[in-house]
C-alpha cells in the first residue's frame, strides 16, 4: 500500500466483543433546551430565535446537521414545539445597528420532548436518546492549515450533535512516515487504543484529490483497508462520515432494512434496592428503538422484562451495553435461546 500523503488518521471508538461492555456511554443532559444570546429589547422569544433554537435541538436529538432543514421547509409555526422559555442577564456587550453597546440577554428555550420526536420521525428521521458512545478521535499528519481547517470542523460537529469526543495528536502514535500506512499503522492504533478501552476503529483521511476518506477497521481487516470516499464540500462529507459513525456504534438503526418488530426478553441480575431497579428503568427507556417495556417479573435481585425492537439480538446487545454498569453474563445452558442475562453493577458508575 502506497504511503498517502497529506492526510488524517481518525479513530472512532465503540464495542469489539460481545460478551464485554462497550465503549463508556456518555449521559448527554438537556437534549431538548438549548441557549441563544438575543438582543436586550426582547421581551418574548422571536420568530427567529425560535427557528435557531429549534434546529439546535433537532439536531442535538437526530444526531445529524441534515435535521436543519425540517425547520426551513416544514416548520410554519416554531412556537408550538416550545415548552417554556426564560430570560438571563449576562455581561456581554454587544453593538446594535446604530453603533449602540448594550448588554445582551441569555434565552434559553426548553422544547417539547414528544413534540420533537413526532417533527423528527414524521421525516424518517431516528431520535438517538440520551446515551452515546464517545468518540476518541486521532489527528495523524502534518500541522497545517488544512488539518486545523478538519480539526475545528469536526470539534464544531461534535458539539453540535452532541457526541462526546476526545482529539489526539499525531505524536501520541510515534509513527515515521513509512509506517504511517499499512499493518505498523494497524498496530500502533490498536496498541495505543487500549488505554481508551475496546473499540472499533474507524480510520479517515484527506485526499487533496478523491476528498474525505474512511474505512472500519475491524479483526478480519487489520492489514487491509477498504476506503469509501464521499463527494462534495467539506461540511457535507463530514456530516455523511458521523451518521455512518453513528450507525456503526448501534445506537441508531436503518428504518429503510428494518421492517419487522423483534420481542425480547431480558433478565437483569443483582437488583438489590428499588434505586437500582428505577436506574435500569431509566436507562432502557433513555434508549432509542426500544418500545413497549413491560416488566415480567421482579424477585430475590432478578429483573425480567420484556419489549419491542427492530434490533436483532447483537444489536440489541450493542445498544444496552452503552452504560457499563449493564454488563453481559455468560448464558445459562438451562436458558431461553432468545433471552440474555445482564448483571447490573450500579456501584461502577458511569
Amino acid at each position: 500500500m502506497q504511503i498517502i500523503r497529506n492526510y488524517v488518521v481518525i479513530l472512532f471508538i465503540a464495542l469489539s466483543i460481545f460478551t464485554a461492555p462497550l465503549a463508556q456511554a456518555q449521559l448527554i443532559e438537556n437534549l431538548y433546551r438549548t441557549e441563544l444570546i438575543v438582543s436586550d429589547r426582547l421581551t418574548r422569544p422571536d420568530e427567529a430565535s425560535l427557528r435557531l433554537g429549534l434546529k439546535r435541538v433537532l439536531v442535538k436529538v437526530s444526531g445529524t446537521a441534515l435535521a436543519t432543514h425540517i425547520v426551513d421547509e416544514v416548520v410554519t409555526e416554531p412556537k408550538r414545539y416550545l415548552r417554556e422559555f426564560q430570560f438571563e442577564s449576562t455581561f456581554q456587550v454587544r453593538t446594535d445597528k446604530q453603533g449602540n453597546d448594550y448588554l445582551a440577554q441569555r434565552l434559553l428555550l426548553i422544547f417539547d420532548r414528544a413534540g420533537i420526536v413526532q417533527l423528527l420521525q414524521a421525516n424518517k428521521m431516528v431520535p438517538l436518546g440520551k446515551y452515546r458512545p464517545r468518540l476518541l478521535v486521532w489527528l495523524l499528519g502534518d500541522e497545517d492549515a488544512e488539518l486545523v481547517r478538519l480539526r475545528n470542523d469536526l470539534e464544531d460537529y461534535a458539539q453540535r450533535v452532541q457526541f462526546p469526543m476526545q482529539l489526539l495528536v499525531a505524536k501520541e502514535l510515534g509513527l515515521n512516515k513509512r509506517e504511517q500506512s499499512g499493518k505498523p499503522l494497524f498496530e500502533k492504533i490498536r496498541t495505543r487504543s487500549l488505554a481508551y478501552g475496546t473499540a472499533l476503529i474507524i480510520v479517515v483521511f484527506s485526499d487533496p484529490v478523491k476528498g474525505l476518506g474512511w474505512s472500519v477497521i475491524d479483526k478480519s481487516a487489520l492489514n487491509k483497508i477498504k476506503w469509501k470516499f464521499l463527494e462534495g464540500a467539506l461540511s457535507e462529507q463530514i456530516s455523511l462520515t458521523f451518521t455512518a459513525w453513528i450507525e456503526a456504534s448501534g445506537i441508531k438503526i436503518d428504518d429503510a432494512n428494518n421492517f419487522n418488530v423483534n420481542s425480547h426478553q431480558i433478565t437483569v441480575t443483582r437488583v438489590k434496592n428499588l434505586a437500582d431497579y428505577a436506574a435500569i428503568m431509566e436507562y432502557i427507556r433513555a434508549l432509542p428503538s426500544i418500545e413497549s417495556i413491560q416488566v415480567t417479573s421482579m424477585n430475590n435481585q432478578t429483573l425480567t422484562l420484556s419489549f419491542q425492537s427492530q434490533l436483532d439480538s447483537s444489536a440489541l446487545s450493542r445498544l444496552l451495553s452503552l452504560d457499563r454498569r449493564m454488563l453481559l453474563m455468560r448464558p445459562l445452558e438451562v436458558e431461553v435461546a432468545d433471552s440474555l442475562r445482564w448483571g447490573w453493577f450500579g456501584t461502577r458508575g458511569r
